[in-house]
């Protein structure tokens, strides 16, 4: 008996490093276990106990036989559930603002503000009515204008992306956060916008005309005008889209296309067009040499807003340059000299080309 198990023992020993190899083709789940036995030398350590007679199955045998189940699948692991309610960005804007004021209606406050052109208190009453009330898309999109007007443009943009949130397919906040975005100079993302407001209704006249602005911004010139033109075949009537189409046309040096889309402007504005509208004129009937049309355009810019800086410097400009076309030809004509077409000078400031919208 003694030498039976000696001998059986001898096997074992041999046998070993064998079925450690066959281990790596037959159990996927011992390879990790079997390459650290065999990057080192082979020893193995025995604990003196009895032989058995036949050695047990290994258990990964054991459960095979007993389950008749080729490869067992594990048990899952438990799924852990995270409220990212709870993971708060620091970063991002907080839109509404807390307040306890149960006994106003924040949004009855904010109608009586806005008309009153009180644009900051219609705003904190706005954000206030975030913060006791379920956010609806309309106030968030009022919020979103008025950050814009406020120059608040990270809180706009943040009040309309939740609107957009609650509203994926409404073109008309795409097409106000593509404002808010290309007032914050971010032109890829403005970009952007605008072209998803146009996916979303192509028929919509001020997606297609944010959409120049960008392009105008951008300096592609041709893509905005394709873009203005589109605008204005669906909306023929809106007198910004032409103050627009004709800052395009200022900056591509075509002056008579200019005018004629800044008149129509202030026509179809009926003698209440903004300050920046009659400062466009002006820059348009300067680069015509229309320079007394010009002078009176930027007055008219001075009469609607005073303080407007741009107007101011224009004026003073075109106001030199007709003084010195006065003089040159008073010049000629005590030399007795045929006058000869005088060419404006830019003196003083450059040209502050206006606002578009």
């Amino acid at each position: 008996m003694t030498q039976i198990h000696s001998t059986r023992f001898r096997i074992v020993q041999t046998k070993r490093p064998l079925k450690i190899l066959s281990g790596l083709f037959l159990a996927g789940s011992f390879i990790g276990a079997t390459a650290i036995m065999l990057s080192g030398p082979f020893t193995e350590t025995y604990v003196s106990a009895p032989i058995a007679e036949a050695p047990a199955q290994p258990a990964w045998a054991q459960n095979f036989a007993a389950t008749a189940q080729p490869n067992p699948q594990p048990e899952p692991a438990p799924v852990v559930e995270v409220e990212h309610e709870e993971q708060v960005d620091a970063a991002r804007p907080v839109v509404a603002i807390e307040n306890e004021e149960r006994h106003l209606d924040q949004q009855a406050e904010a109608r009586r503000f806005m008309e009153e052109g009180d644009l900051r208190n219609a705003y904190t009453a706005l954000r206030k009515h975030l913060y006791l009330q379920p956010p609806t898309r309309e106030v968030l999109l009022q919020v979103g204008q008025l950050g814009r007007e406020l120059g608040e443009l990270a809180l706009a943009e943040q009040a309309l992306l939740d609107a957009v949130g609650l509203d994926p397919t409404g073109a008309d906040l795409q097409t106000e956060l593509a404002r808010v975005l290309l007032d914050a100079n971010e032109l890829d993302r403005a970009r952007i916008a605008a072209r998803q407001a146009i996916r979303l209704d192509e028929h919509d006249a001020l997606a297609w005309n944010v959409a120049g602005r960008v392009a105008l911004a951008q300096s592609e010139f041709d893509r905005a005008e394709s873009a203005f033109m589109k605008a204005l075949e669906l909306d023929p009537m809106n007198p910004l889209i032409h103050n627009n189409a004709g800052l395009l046309f200022l900056h591509t040096k075509q002056g008579g296309r200019a005018v004629d889309s800044l008149e129509t402007a202030v026509e179809l504005y009926d003698n209440q067009a903004p300050a920046f509208v009659y400062n466009n004129l002006g820059l348009a009937h300067e680069q015509v040499g229309h320079y007394e049309e010009a002078r009176e355009a930027f007055e008219e810019a001075l009469l609607v807003s005073p303080f407007y800086a741009r107007a101011k410097v224009n004026l003073r400009r075109i106001e030199t340059t007709i003084a010195s076309i006065s003089e040159e030809n008073a010049f000629q004509t005590a030399q007795g000299a045929k006058s000869t077409e005088a060419q404006g000078e830019e003196i003083g400031d450059y040209p502050q080309v206006g606002d578009d919208g």
